[in-house]
């Protein structure tokens, strides 16, 4: 919490932009706090050791679980050994591919297509402070964000996924 908000940026609305023109704009309230994915993950990390020493296991692969009445029963393998945990929560953070979500029987609907992104972090300047901005022009659409340092993340859509 409190060093998420201490090094976050808040971006407190989003604007559509045409031809450098605002189209349309949305206030956030509360704000959204951008940080940068390695901030993120250092930062619960760190709270993870400080709340449960040595409860982080990296490189471990999650294989099974089972729902008890107020707790659950996962295993996992660790190198050349297994791994058995009762837990009283099960977050499944394992994105788009979640074996967690799997395990647990929950259906995923997918739809169909690609997309391919291409992403910059670059020094800002917009002038547009703690504003997310959706540029909406005929060759495409970029969005574009501030994060800490006075930096922003410039995401372009592109064409193909080539």
């Amino acid at each position: 919490g409190r060093a998420v908000r201490a090094e976050a940026v808040a971006i407190r609305s989003g604007v559509a932009l045409s031809a450098g023109r605002p189209l349309a704009s949305i206030p956030f309230a509360p704000p959204i706090l951008a940080l940068p994915q390695h901030r993120t993950e250092a930062l619960l990390r760190a709270r993870l050791g400080e709340l449960a020493p040595g409860a982080l296991r990296a490189g471990t692969e999650f294989v099974g679980l089972e729902a008890r009445a107020d707790r659950v029963a996962l295993d996992a393998v660790h190198g050349a050994g297994s791994l058995a945990v009762d837990a009283g929560v099960l977050v499944g953070a394992d994105g788009i591919r979640s074996t967690v979500r799997s395990l647990a029987g929950i259906p995923l609907r997918q739809l169909r297509g690609t997309a391919a992104y291409a992403m910059a972090d670059a020094p800002d300047t917009t002038g547009a402070e703690g504003v997310a901005q959706l540029h909406l022009e005929p060759a495409g659409i970029v969005e574009s964000f501030p994060l800490p340092g006075g930096r922003r993340r410039w995401v372009a859509r592109l064409p193909s996924p080539e």
